[in-house]
C-alpha cells in the first residue's frame, strides 16, 4: 500500500531526526579526541539551507576531515559499532589516501562516508580541508554546536558533487535553487575566484544554469554574464537534460559521459589529468579484484586492462548510434 504525502513526509522526518541525532554523537566522539571534522549533505544542508529536516531524503551521514585525521576517526568509528566496507592493506590504504576521497562505514541502517576530499583527486577538485575550516560557519542543534561550509563554499561543493555523480539526479539541482533562496547575499566576487584558482568556474556556471532553467534561481548580473559567455554551456546542458530525463539514468559511465567530464573543464592540465587518472589510477574495485591482490605491483597494468575492457564496446556502441542516426536522415 503506498504512503500518502504526509505519511511519508511524517517517516521521512523521523528517520532524518535518528540520523541527524547519531551524526551529533559521531560529531562528540571527533570532538573529544580532537578531531576537526565538517559535516555536510545529509541532515545538515536540510536544516541549513531547506529549514526543516524533514524536507529532503538523504541515506548516508557525509563527514569531512583532514587528510591526517582519517586513521583516528575511522579508528573511532570502529570502536563503536560501525564496519568500514572497505578491506585494504597499509600500502593500498597510503595509496587510496592519495586518489580516494571517501571510506564508507555501516551500522545497522546507518552508513557513514568519511571524506577527506570532495571527490577523488582524477575531478581535479582540490578543496582544501584548512581553508574550509577556516571559513566555516556554525549550526546549533539544541545545546550542541557543529561547524557547516560557508554558503559560498557549499554552493561549490554542491555543484562539484553533482558533476562527480554526472548529474543524474534532480534532487542534486533543487539542493542548488535552495541554497541560492536561502542565501541572497552570497558574496559572488569570492565564489567565482574560489571556482577560477580550482579551474572548476565552469562546473559552478553549470549548476547556476540548470539551478536558473528549473526555477528561475536568482543570479546577480556578474553570474548571468557569465552565464553568457560561456560557449560550452549549451552543449552540457544538453547532455544533462538528456540524463535527468532517462527512466534510468545508470550508474556506470558511458562514452558521453566521460567527453561530458573533459567538455565542463577549461584547463588542458584538468582534462590531461582526467584521461591519465581514468587509465591508470586503480580504485576499490581494482583493489579488490583477486587478481590484484596477487599481483600489487601491477596495479596501475590491472586498471589499464579493465578500462579497455569498457572502452571498447563503449566506442563500438558509439559508433553504431552514429550510424543509426545517419542511415535515418
Amino acid at each position: 500500500m503506498n504512503l500518502s504525502q504526509h505519511e511519508r513526509f511524517k517517516s521521512n522526518a523521523v528517520r532524518n531526526l535518528a540520523h541527524m541525532q547519531e551524526l551529533l554523537r559521531i560529531l562528540q566522539w571527533f570532538g573529544k579526541c580532537s578531531i576537526s571534522a565538517i559535516p555536510y549533505k545529509g541532515p545538515v544542508l536540510a536544516a541549513s539551507v531547506y529549514k526543516n529536516l524533514g524536507l529532503r531524503e538523504f541515506f548516508d551521514l557525509d563527514i569531512l576531515v583532514d587528510v591526517v585525521d582519517v586513521a583516528r576517526a575511522a579508528e573511532l568509528l570502529a570502536a563503536n559499532g560501525y564496519q568500514c566496507q572497505t578491506r585494504l592493506r597499509e600500502a593500498q590504504l597510503r595509496s587510496y589516501l592519495s586518489s580516494g576521497c571517501e571510506l564508507c562505514f555501516e551500522r545497522d541502517d546507518v552508513a557513514v562516508e568519511l571524506h577527506w576530499r570532495i571527490a577523488p583527486q582524477m575531478y581535479s577538485l582540490p578543496f582544501t580541508f584548512s581553508e574550509l575550516w577556516a571559513r566555516r560557519q556554525t549550526l546549533s542543534f539544541g545545546e550542541q554546536t557543529i561547524a557547516t561550509l560557508s554558503p559560498e563554499d557549499m554552493l561549490l561543493v554542491l555543484c562539484a558533487h553533482a558533476m562527480k555523480h554526472n548529474w543524474n539526479s534532480l534532487c542534486w539541482v533543487m539542493d542548488i535553487v535552495e541554497l541560492l533562496h536561502t542565501e541572497p547575499n552570497l558574496d559572488w566576487k569570492a565564489t567565482v575566484e574560489r571556482a577560477r584558482a580550482m579551474g572548476a568556474e565552469r562546473v559552478l556556471l553549470l549548476g547556476l544554469s540548470l539551478a536558473n532553467e528549473l526555477s528561475s534561481a536568482p543570479l546577480p548580473e556578474l553570474m548571468k554574464e557569465r552565464l553568457h559567455d560561456d560557449l560550452s554551456l549549451p552543449g552540457l546542458l544538453h547532455h544533462v537534460r538528456a540524463k535527468l530525463a532517462a527512466s534510468d539514468p545508470g550508474v556506470e559511465f558511458s562514452l558521453a559521459d566521460h567527453l561530458f567530464f573533459l567538455h565542463a573543464r577549461e584547463r588542458i592540465v584538468d582534462k590531461a589529468r582526467y584521461i591519465l587518472h581514468a587509465f591508470f589510477t586503480p580504485d576499490l574495485a581494482d583493489w579488490n579484484s583477486e587478481k590484484t591482490e596477487l599481483w600489487s605491483p601491477f596495479y596501475r597494468l590491472v586498471r589499464l586492462s579493465r578500462i579497455l575492457r569498457r572502452l571498447v564496446p563503449m566506442i563500438a556502441s558509439q559508433r553504431r548510434r552514429l550510424a543509426r542516426l545517419e542511415s535515418a536522415k
